[in-house]
C-alpha cells in the first residue's frame, strides 16, 4: 500500500507547491496588468504536460497499474485541494467559501481529467517503451 499511498502524496505534494507559486506569480502579474485566461490556460497545460511526463517516468519504473493507481489518486486530491484553495482565496463579501465549493464542485472533474487522463497515456507509453526483461 506504501508503494502507492507515498509516491501519490509525493507527486500530490508538488503539484500543490506548484500551484501556490502559480497564484503568487497570478497576484503580481495582475498588479501588471497580466492577462487571468492566458494564466489559466498556462496552469492547464502544465498540469497536463507535468502528468504525462512524470506518469511516462512511473509508467517506465512501475507496475502498469500501479502507476496508473498512483495518478488517479493524485487526481483526486489535487482536483479536490485545489477547489478548496480557489475557494478560500476567492472568498469575499460576495461569496462565502461554502458557496463558493457548492457553486463550483463541478470543476472537480475536470481538473481530474486534467490530471489523470494524460498520464494513464504517458503511463501507458512509458510501459510500452520499458526494456524487456531477459527470460
Amino acid at each position: 500500500m506504501s508503494t502507492v499511498v507515498v509516491p501519490a502524496l509525493v507527486r500530490t505534494g508538488v503539484y500543490a507547491a506548484v500551484l501556490a507559486a502559480f497564484y503568487l506569480a497570478l497576484e503580481l502579474a495582475d498588479g501588471l496588468g497580466g492577462d487571468a485566461l492566458g494564466a489559466g490556460l498556462l496552469a492547464f497545460t502544465v498540469i497536463v504536460l507535468a502528468s504525462f511526463a512524470w506518469a511516462f517516468v512511473d509508467g517506465r519504473r512501475r507496475d502498469l497499474t500501479q502507476a496508473i493507481l498512483i495518478w488517479a489518486i493524485v487526481a483526486a486530491v489535487f482536483s479536490i485541494g485545489w477547489l478548496v484553495a480557489r475557494a478560500v482565496i476567492e472568498a469575499d463579501a460576495s461569496m462565502s467559501a461554502i458557496e463558493l465549493l457548492t457553486h463550483d464542485a463541478f470543476t472537480i472533474p475536470f481538473t481530474a481529467s486534467l490530471v489523470l487522463g494524460p498520464a494513464v497515456v504517458g503511463a501507458a507509453i512509458g510501459q510500452a517503451l520499458r526494456p524487456s526483461q531477459p527470460a
